[in-house]
């Protein structure tokens, strides 16, 4: 895992995780390759160097509850990342303006300086901006590309600029921690499922429905009527991307349990969420005979009561290994298998 020498540096970081690599990016648009290399170096330099865009940094730190932040207890920090991702949104914006033909409104000095370290100047004529770049050749054209790219894709999330899934394999390859058992885990996936991408958000999903139809929507949170792989980052907690299992019916799944190799078995009993008799199953029943949702199963004379509700949140992880590759394999392999059974 990364560290960090302040919370603006990591901010800036979770722009270059998901940043296409300058060659992995596919384009016949010379301006998209050169926007992209501006990009890079503009997110690079304010990296090594944030008092450029910052006039104060904080101290290093993020989110360990992926899902739950407010368990954290840290309401100040989410208030420091989101005004760092507006001071770098801020920016975006301002060269996606002047690539529109607004090269009217002022430029801020600290703009001007960034642009100058990586060697593009500004000149003002008549209350008009005007770039220049020995580097960059067709500097009008990139800022253009820009404009274009947010405003015919709706890009609000900025990591999201020029995403296609080659460079954004590869940026979770190197995300994941194991890029060997990453691509087993792609490959399997690209025999049978379908990709699919969500607007403005950088998530990468390889999934199918029943007889293998393509979805309408992704996802492993809520109303999953497919099975999968979605891939996510939340740029807002220490270990950023995050792989999980789509499941579209924990409780239909379970009444196969016993039809389970053992090792898949224990996989199950090791990532399903056990009853903890939190009662949010029954929290409608007024009555108070509703009987709680979980589920028994039992291996070795050993019995266990498993809760059904959203197993996406369990069956995510944040990195990738040999074992959990397997068994996100065999698992996959398994639902497929009674696919019929666990769609509707």
């Amino acid at each position: 895992m990364k560290t960090h020498e302040s919370l603006e540096q990591r901010m800036i970081g979770t722009y270059l995780d998901m940043l296409p690599s300058q060659e992995s990016f596919q384009s016949e648009d010379h301006a998209e390759k050169e926007m992209i290399q501006i990009l890079h170096a503009l997110m690079n330099t304010l990296y090594n160097k944030p008092t450029l865009l910052f006039s104060t940094l904080h101290a290093d730190d993020a989110y360990n509850n992926r899902f739950n932040k407010s368990a954290d207890k840290k309401p100040e920090l989410l208030k420091d990342m989101r005004t760092a991702e507006k001071k770098i949104n801020s920016l975006i914006e301002y060269l996606s303006s002047c690539g529109s033909g607004n090269r009217t409104a002022k430029i801020p000095s600290s703009y001007k300086n960034i642009l100058g370290e990586i060697g593009i100047d500004i000149s003002i004529k008549d209350g008009s901006i005007s770039f220049s770049s020995k580097i960059y050749k067709s500097i009008d054209e990139d800022v253009s590309a820009l404009h274009e790219e947010i405003q015919s894709n709706s890009i609000t999330n900025y990591r999201c600029l020029f995403f296609n899934e080659q460079s954004a394999l590869l940026n979770y390859r190197t995300l994941s921690g194991n890029p060997e058992q990453f691509n087993r885990l792609i490959d399997y996936l690209k025999s049978s499922y379908h990709f699919f991408k969500t607007q403005n958000a950088v998530s990468l999903e390889y999934i199918k429905g029943k007889n293998n139809s393509i979805p309408l929507k992704g996802g492993f949170q809520y109303k999953v009527n497919h099975i999968g792989v979605s891939m996510y980052y939340e740029p807002l907690v220490k270990m950023s991307a995050s792989y999980s299992l789509c499941i579209p019916s924990m409780k239909k799944l379970l009444s196969f349990f016993y039809d389970m190799e053992d090792d898949l078995k224990q996989f199950i009993l090791l990532m399903t969420k056990k009853c903890d008799n939190c009662r949010y199953c029954v929290q409608t029943d007024k009555t108070g005979t509703r009987e709680r949702a979980c589920i028994s199963v039992e291996r070795e004379n050993e019995k266990y009561s498993l809760c059904p509700y959203f197993p996406g949140y369990s069956y995510t992880f944040d990195h990738l290994d040999g074992q959990i590759v397997d068994y996100m394999i065999k698992l996959l392999v398994f639902m497929d298998e009674h696919l019929d059974f666990l769609t509707t």
